[in-house]
């Protein structure tokens, strides 16, 4: 799959899409807010968001903490954080709405 970019327009024919991305294998379902475009990853049996910048194209993963599944594509997504339901593990297994910081994310190899 490509990924391909361009800031809003209402009328189409003033689109001038730029590629991102030439080619991508991980989810096709995903979110854009914050600058990014973000999907749910499962990796070596980890769970985390991929979070793609929509100016550089550079690719990076925000892992959950452990105790901490993923369960869902993100809520909503800022510069700073991103809001996900997550269900917690432990006694108090139920899903609960958490935030992650963008900051926190680590570069996809």
């Amino acid at each position: 799959m490509e990924l391909w970019v361009d800031a809003y327009q209402r009328d189409r024919a003033n689109l001038e899409p730029r590629r991102l991305i030439e080619s991508y294998t991980g989810s096709f379902s995903g979110v854009v807010g914050g600058g990014a475009w973000l999907t749910l990853i499962e990796r070596d049996g980890r769970r985390g968001l991929e979070t793609i910048d929509l100016q550089t194209g550079t690719r990076r993963v925000i892992w959950a903490p452990d105790g901490v599944l993923l369960t869902s594509i993100p809520s909503w997504i800022t510069g700073d954080s991103v809001g996900t339901v997550a269900r917690t593990s432990g006694l108090d297994n139920f899903d609960t709405l958490i935030l992650l910081d963008r900051d926190l994310a680590e570069p996809v190899d």
